[in-house]
């Protein structure tokens, strides 16, 4: 799972109270903290084929950011499909990622 910088890096305008949405062009990313977190959680952080779920530390990372909003909103959009922003985003990832080779 790549970390979702902008995730982590809220800008402080941000309140609990705040409805606040979150596009992914990851199904792995919206299911994994909609649906599939729950069971981890309950089967102690186990996945369908009981082993251990892959990238827990940045998942609970995750999960606590959530659980500090009261109405967060999980959005996929189809990724490489001339989505605006979710290109945009795409391309500043990209920038990012040279930048560590």
């Amino acid at each position: 799972m790549k970390r979702p910088t902008t995730a982590w890096n809220l800008p402080p305008r941000f309140k609990p109270s705040d409805d606040v949405s979150v596009y992914s062009d990851s199904q792995y990313v919206k299911n994994g903290i909609t649906s599939w977190i729950k069971s981890w959680k309950v089967k102690g952080w186990k996945n369908a084929a009981k082993e251990p779920v892959k990238n827990q530390d940045l998942w609970k990372e995750l999960d606590a950011l959530a659980a500090g909003f009261s109405d967060l909103k999980w959005n996929w959009v189809k990724g490489h499909a001339g989505i605006k922003y979710n290109e945009i985003c795409d391309s500043l990832c990209g920038m990012e990622i040279e930048k560590h080779r």
